[in-house]
């Protein structure tokens, strides 16, 4: 293809401090099957997914080739090294559900309380209580191995709003946001403080401290209604940014890149140009983080959609890393003396 596409993300990188692309691309795949230009050593960035929803919880039971090969070996090579974790989810396959329960957030009954599935009514949820010793010392041998064994130097905190669940707690009369503030008290002192911590969606609030970055409005995706979507909640949380962490706006597509396997922002049709445009003009306006949500060799392959992410404007933009203020409707400059709104009614003869 071409594209020094490496080089534009290790620019960004130095800037906007992380680049990945969790939404669809996988670097192994496409660097061994669909583009010999992409190769995993040019790439500053590698992201690895940790799923304690499906039994991988317990890092004893890594199979090698899986998680904790890819950390090891790509940590020779790439500048970050990242993961996604579920935080406090279990699901009734983990290692915790398995062999203590008593871990778990109970009911007056004592027993776990349910709290959603992994997929369609399979693999049923259950929360870690922060509040157990037990509990504590197996959230920080975790965290502490990711950061300091594996090297691990971005950690993703996801499915943050289903952890904070009301229940009977090991710590009599403690809240659900107390809970996911001592967790998360535990995992920033496992890390350190030179990993890099970004809440996914949550109580908005309670993660101020202990994080890096947080998401600031839903998941994006391939789709204009994602955009359409997420655009409520970047508006109303630009105060946010750098005050009480980096605004994650979540990753913006801009390629003809359709996502068809997945319930959430399902896309059947390409996004058109002025919809990419959207996308990435939301991601630049927040002034924190801005990430490329699309496949890398099919967003190479087209020049138009390449040139959005080159775009300069955007890039200084994402760098001066301050965000946009939203403007009332009705606002306008006092030289204009009247909102600069067009009439679309029937002028008066």
């Amino acid at each position: 293809m071409g594209f020094g596409f490496a080089e534009i993300i290790a620019n960004a990188l130095q800037v906007l401090r992380r680049i990945c692309s969790p939404q669809s691309f996988d670097i192994r795949r496409h660097a061994t099957t669909r583009s010999a230009e992409i190769r995993i050593d040019d790439l500053p960035v590698f992201v690895s997914q940790d799923d304690a929803r499906r039994g991988l919880d317990r890092i004893d039971d890594r199979r090698p080739g899986r998680i904790r090969f890819e950390p090891l070996t790509m940590r020779r090579t790439a500048k970050v090294v990242t993961i996604l974790r579920v935080t406090f989810e279990v699901s009734e396959r983990a290692w915790v559900y398995q062999h203590h329960p008593d871990w778990l957030i109970h009911n007056a009954q004592g027993k776990p309380i349910p709290a959603g599935w992994v997929s369609r009514k399979q693999d049923q949820l259950y929360m870690l209580d922060c509040t157990n010793p037990g509990a504590q010392k197996y959230l920080y041998q975790t965290y502490s191995t990711l950061a300091h064994v594996w090297g691990i130097r971005y950690i993703k905190l996801d499915f943050m709003d289903d952890s904070a669940i009301e229940g009977y707690y090991y710590r009599p009369h403690t809240t659900a946001l107390e809970a996911q503030r001592i967790g998360l008290g535990i995992i920033r002192k496992a890390v350190g403080d030179h990993v890099m911590l970004d809440k996914d969606g949550s109580a908005m609030l309670n993660p101020v401290g202990y994080v890096d970055f947080g998401r600031i409005s839903q998941d994006t995706g391939h789709t204009f209604s994602a955009s359409r979507e997420a655009a409520p909640g970047i508006a109303a949380r630009y105060y946010m940014n750098r005050n009480y962490f980096v605004a994650d706006p979540d990753a913006f597509s801009v390629s003809e890149q359709t996502i068809t396997d997945q319930s959430w922002h399902n896309s059947r049709h390409p996004l058109t140009l002025d919809e990419a445009k959207v996308s990435i003009a939301l991601a630049a306006v927040t002034g924190g983080m801005y990430e490329i949500g699309d496949d890398l060799p099919i967003l190479g392959s087209e020049p138009a959609r390449l040139a959005l992410v080159e775009n300069q404007d955007l890039i200084d933009m994402a760098r001066l890393g301050r965000s946009s203020n939203p403007v009332d409707l009705m606002s306008y400059l006092p030289e204009d003396e009247q909102p600069s709104m067009p009439c679309f009614g029937k002028m008066a003869p």
